[in-house]
């Protein structure tokens, strides 16, 4: 990839501005393939703000899970 900025600063300081973006970037697209987050409905901002708030608990849960059990499987596949 290749990028234009006319921000003056060193390479390595760059490289982490662009990864920075990229895991938001990563945060996003997440959000919209697994929950359809740009789908959703709602009208009201309050219930926009919540269930968006909720998603991303239970992204960090699910990550968090993945990395405490050091184990590939999603904690759907230990599901009762």
């Amino acid at each position: 990839m290749y990028y234009i900025s006319s921000l003056k600063t060193e390479p390595e300081n760059f490289l982490k501005i662009v990864r920075k973006h990229w895991a938001v970037e990563a945060l996003h697209w997440c959000l919209d393939v697994v929950f359809n987050e740009d789908g959703c409905l709602l009208q009201n901002t309050n219930a926009q703000l919540n269930l968006n708030l909720w998603r991303k608990f239970a992204l960090t849960a699910h990550k968090n899970f993945k990395e405490c059990t050091k184990s590939k499987k999603s904690m759907k596949s230990i599901a009762v």
